[in-house]
């Protein structure tokens, strides 16, 4: 697979972070954004950027968006630079990965609700810097 076609297909919500001082660029399933943000006036909440055809919204935002966006749609594709990546393969950004310390009960133990896993994952050397694309799932 290639960002590009991950980028235009209309099944899975795409985050795309390239970096903490550009904004980030949400592609979303058709209705998936009025079902996530029904009051678009929210301060620091996405807005549409029509030349673009995505949601922007600041790079700040990138633990929230993503989560708000897995509880929403119960999975999401995450890109990020390959180099400097914000989070280990099996956490969100903002969420350590809590894996190596829970014994096998424990984790069994745990709400389901706060863990994800990644199910697919691959690197994109394309463009002019490497991205890594991770698929989260919500547990």
């Amino acid at each position: 697979m290639r960002l590009p076609d991950l980028w235009y297909q209309d099944e899975v919500p795409v985050l795309l972070c390239r970096g903490a001082d550009k904004p980030l660029r949400l592609r979303l399933p058709p209705g998936l954004a009025e079902t996530l943000w029904s009051r678009r006036d929210q301060p620091g909440g996405p807005r549409w950027n029509a030349v673009q055809r995505c949601w922007q919204a600041p790079a700040p935002r990138l633990g929230a968006m993503a989560s708000q966006i897995l509880r929403g749609a119960g999975q999401l594709w995450l890109v990020q630079p390959l180099v400097g990546a914000e989070a280990p393969g099996c956490a969100l950004p903002g969420k350590p990965c809590a894996c190596a310390t829970l014994e096998t009960g424990e984790l069994a133990r745990a709400q389901r609700s706060r863990w994800c896993e990644v199910t697919d994952s691959f690197e994109d050397h394309d463009g002019p810097e490497p991205l890594l694309c991770r698929l989260f799932r919500a547990g």
